[in-house]
């Protein structure tokens, strides 16, 4: 692992190395442990419209990483059938997921 910075909170994060399975282990002290793939995490950088989806995001991989479940984040071009790599796409965590207000 090394220093990095979190796609989702933009704070400091370790990173560890990109598996074959293009995913990518970040562990963040404000989002938690999760994964993500290598196309989300292009999709999520290259969303300059995306604070909104990244803190939900961010909110969502903390509850997961609490609960000693981390998830893995996929692009909306995640296979569905659940072949390689096995995840929750982004569209799933922001409207499954993530909550829509505060309660």
């Amino acid at each position: 692992m090394y220093k990095y910075e979190c796609p989702l909170c933009c704070r400091e994060a370790q990173r560890g190395m990109l598996d074959r399975r293009s995913v990518v282990p970040i562990d963040c002290d404000t989002c938690g442990r999760f994964f993500i793939t290598q196309e989300a995490l292009e999709d999520i950088l290259s969303d300059v419209r995306s604070s909104e989806k990244r803190a939900r995001l961010s909110g969502v991989t903390r509850e997961r990483s609490d609960q000693d479940s981390p998830i893995t984040i996929c692009s909306s071009g995640y296979d569905p059938k659940g072949e390689e790599p096995i995840g929750v796409r982004i569209d799933e965590v922001l409207d499954d997921l993530a909550p829509r207000s505060i309660p």
